[in-house]
């Protein structure tokens, strides 16, 4: 976990987010065993008690910290949790132990927490890649072996919706209280209110 924190660090670091991710890991108890079929979009809301904020194994999870839980199962690497589908997260991330192929995964689904979620979440639709978007941006929807880059990229556009969306999980949990927050639009290919999802940071001559 903390070489995994270290490499999501150095990612969100060298992108400019303005951000940086510390753990306190506690010991998992009741790991349901039956998590090797089906996905973890039905795993969102029969792993998680049904309750506001979330809980697992009968306790509460602290809704000031965004909890990642290590599942032994299931068809997919991570998976961020939305039970309500509104592209507003829980606050809850899955990770696959066994499927975790490496770090990116874990920096992946930090994404999809801080709000890239629905058509910002993947640069892609179905065969299609959007413009300037290639599988070295950590939001590509997966990792395999066999890809030329690691995901290692986050554009101006995704980290600005990062930091002040209003459906990022800083934004809805008021960390820190900041006085802003923003309605981007939903489709990735407009620049208005949200800087275009390619909009990329441009260094001073």
């Amino acid at each position: 976990i903390k070489a995994d924190l270290a490499v999501v660090n150095d990612i969100f670091n060298q992108n400019r987010s303005g951000l940086l991710f510390e753990f306190q890991v506690d010991e998992v108890v009741d790991l349901k065993t039956d998590l090797d079929t089906g996905d973890f979009y039905a795993y969102c809301k029969d792993f998680l008690e049904s309750s506001t904020p979330p809980s697992y194994a009968g306790v509460a999870l602290d809704p000031q910290y965004l909890a990642v839980i290590f599942v032994a199962g299931g068809a997919l690497a991570g998976n961020t949790c939305d039970r309500n589908g509104d592209d507003a997260p829980d606050g809850v991330i899955l990770l696959n132990f066994f499927k975790r192929l490496d770090a990116t995964v874990l920096a992946h689904e930090l994404g999809h927490a801080l709000g890239l979620m629905g058509q910002v979440g993947h640069p892609v639709t179905g065969d299609s890649t959007y413009t300037g978007f290639d599988e070295k941006n950590v939001m590509w929807p997966y990792w395999e072996a066999t890809l030329p880059k690691e995901r290692d990229h986050f554009t101006l556009g995704q980290n600005y919706r990062m930091n002040a969306a209003e459906n990022s999980w800083f934004v809805l949990r008021h960390i820190p209280p900041v006085p802003w927050k923003v309605a981007c639009q939903v489709e990735h290919h407009t620049d208005y209110p949200c800087p275009h999802l390619r909009q990329e940071l441009v260094d001073l001559p």
